[in-house]
């Protein structure tokens, strides 16, 4: 399953791997989320990445985008309540890659679309708890080899784009403040932090 892995996703499935995960978030926290400790101050960390194409960037194994994501809510929501303990207002976020209602490569084992990803973690938030998260979009080009996005010729201005691009970035917000993503009545968070 991880033959030519480039970058493997967080291991919870083991306690000596939950035990690491935790240690590893609560040690960065406790050092970078108080700027008295003189290392700056971290304010927000993206977990995983690109998890809508698991099999290059963020790969758990081969597995349905529904357990993929109910392994990965718990990284996330691990990762926003051991920010807490230092600072109020941390937000984590669910790294996406430019895929929206389509996906790199068709292997629903591997590679899902961005949406449906979202739609898992609402799923897990309302059956487990809602938690404050949001998106870090890699909004990139539609063709990587060419920087002009605004010739992007297949992507549209909704919610079953292929793909966003920075041509209609406007899709995420749309998205994020649409009544089913509200956390707390309120818009989630959105950053291009690739851009």
């Amino acid at each position: 399953d991880f033959e030519g892995v480039e970058m493997s996703a967080i291991n919870l499935r083991t306690e000596t791997g939950f035990r690491y995960y935790c240690a590893c978030i609560d040690f960065l926290f406790s050092r970078y989320c108080d700027p008295a400790n003189g290392f700056g101050w971290n304010l927000m960390m993206d977990v995983g990445n690109e998890i809508n194409s698991a099999r290059i960037w963020n790969n758990a194994g081969s597995m349905c985008c529904e357990d993929y994501m109910e392994e990965y809510t718990e990284a996330l929501r691990l990762a926003w309540l051991l920010s807490h303990k230092y600072y109020a207002h941390y937000r984590v976020n669910v790294s996406l890659e430019q895929y929206f209602a389509d996906s790199y490569i068709h292997d629903d084992r591997y590679y899902y679309p961005a949406r449906t990803c979202l739609e898992q973690l609402l799923q897990y938030c309302r059956r487990d708890g809602d938690f404050d998260w949001g998106v870090a979009a890699h909004p990139y080009p539609e063709n990587l080899n060419y920087p002009d996005f605004y010739n992007d010729r297949g992507v549209s201005f909704d919610f079953d784009t292929r793909k966003i691009t920075l041509k209609n970035m406007e899709v995420w917000p749309a998205l994020l403040s649409s009544p089913a993503f509200l956390y707390r009545g309120q818009p989630r968070h959105v950053i291009f932090d690739e851009q």
